[in-house]
């Protein structure tokens, strides 16, 4: 009997088109209304369907341009604490990989000069140094050479003096021994 009914079923199957007799007699969203979709993802085992999965597969499917193009980087730069990633810097490592002179190169020293306060610094460097008392001191010495310069130059021209009278007077000339 169990053949039979079988072979009934099978017979019926054939004859009639399951899909046709559902579409018709079935309302599909009554009966999706009805399942209890928590309990079929309770018991669902999403680790085994997981490990089955070809996540290679699914990732080139992914179009990462797309997704890039959605983020609002500054949204994400907005939320960064800026201090804190500067102080976990090693300042002193990354300016040991420069080179100092592709760095200096690229400075406009001329826009540095002008920034600067030149007036200021050499009234800076004038109070430092103390310019009036070194004026002074050389003026001083440049006196003191000056009066002894002038001061020789006035005995030879005495002396020269002395000479061209003792000549026209016919006087002998101290500086000369006498001829025998």
């Amino acid at each position: 009997m169990r053949a039979t009914v079988r072979r009934l079923v099978l017979a019926v199957v054939d004859v009639v088109d399951l899909t046709e007799l559902v579409r018709r007699n079935v309302d599909l969203d009554a009966l999706a209304r009805e399942i209890d979709v928590d309990a079929v993802v309770a018991r669902a085992d999403l680790d085994a369907a997981v490990s089955r999965a070809d996540l290679d597969a699914v990732v080139a499917r992914v179009n990462l341009d797309a997704i890039l193009g959605r983020i609002d980087l500054d949204a994400i730069v907005a939320r960064v604490d800026l201090d804190l990633v500067t102080s976990r810097l090693d300042l002193d490592a990354i300016a040991e990989r420069l080179d100092a002179d592709t760095v200096v190169g690229r400075v406009d020293l001329d826009a540095v000069v002008a920034r600067l306060d030149l007036a200021r610094i050499a009234r800076e460097v004038i109070d430092a140094i103390d310019l009036p008392e070194i004026i002074r001191q050389s003026s001083r010495a440049l006196s003191s050479e000056t009066v002894h310069g002038l001061r020789a130059e006035g005995m030879h021209a005495d002396d020269a003096v002395a000479r061209f009278v003792g000549r026209m007077l016919r006087r002998p000339d101290p500086a000369r021994p006498a001829l025998q």
